[in-house]
């Protein structure tokens, strides 16, 4: 887990599935069922995700779902709240504290 500061803020960030190939790859290993060798149904940080198609996954918020694709990164800022980020947009807009 890195933490990273956006002025004013500091913010904890765990960037697990900085990818998606990483992010299948967690639902791989943490599904109980795989069609076609894709993750159907998993859990991540607490949140349901379901399968739409093999580039797009719909992870549950509390607000309503919404969707992951190919080029986008996961990125969880805390258990609460689950952002999709590009990790260059991220990265341009935090700097990583040592």
């Amino acid at each position: 887990m890195g933490k990273y500061i956006k002025k004013p803020n500091v913010i904890e960030a765990i960037i697990e599935a900085t990818t998606f190939e990483e992010f299948i790859a967690y639902g791989k290993e943490n599904c109980e069922r795989l069609v076609n060798g894709m993750p159907w149904y998993f859990k991540y940080h607490g949140r349901n995700v379901t399968h739409e198609t093999d580039e797009r996954y719909i992870i549950d918020k509390k607000a309503g779902g919404f969707m992951t694709f190919t080029p986008d990164n996961v990125i969880v800022h805390t258990e609460d709240n689950i952002s999709i980020w590009k990790k260059d947009d991220f990265l341009g807009k935090h700097d990583e504290v040592i």
